[in-house]
């Protein structure tokens, strides 16, 4: 497959504010200035066939580093915590851009939903709306086992935490 695709994609069919479509996306396609798929069909009869040589042999296999796929939680700082959610919606829980678990919207009776989770006490935490944007945070070392974070504050501002 690589003989008859490497090189012979389209960037985009429609174009997108970069300018790289072939044809603007109207009821009736027309071509942009790049000419639609006659002037890319013309630009690839233009080129000449370029192979690269495979191997005689098989590389030697490759050790992967230790470090190539790091843990998410630092050995040695992970604690236990409750997030307590006030707002109307389900929320996300979040360090080092990835997302630890999802917090249920509060009960329809106002009460908040609490969930459990595992974090790593040298890492700020975040609490995203699902659009991640801030709702509040906690400075990384400002939490310990066993705290409970509430997002009952306006958003964008810390969370407020209690042992």
């Amino acid at each position: 497959m690589v003989d008859n695709l490497s090189g012979q994609v389209a960037f985009e069919f429609f174009n997108e504010p970069n300018g790289f479509g072939l044809y603007n996306e109207d009821a009736v396609p027309t071509e942009t200035a790049k000419g639609g798929a006659a002037a890319l069909s013309a630009q690839f009869a233009q080129v000449s066939t370029l192979s690269t040589p495979m191997p005689s042999v098989n590389p030697t296999s490759v050790e992967c580093p230790a470090d190539f796929n790091p843990a998410l939680l630092t050995p040695g700082s992970v604690i236990g915590i409750r997030a307590m959610n006030y707002a109307s919606q389900e929320l996300l829980l979040s360090q080092s851009n990835e997302i630890i678990t999802r917090l249920p919207q509060a009960n329809t009776n106002g009460d908040p939903s609490v969930t459990a989770a595992k974090i790593d006490a040298g890492q700020e935490l975040w609490i995203l709306d699902l659009s991640y944007n801030s709702v509040c945070t906690v400075q990384a070392g400002q939490i310990s086992e066993g705290a409970t974070v509430r997002n009952n504050v306006a958003w964008g501002q810390p969370c407020n935490t209690s042992q």
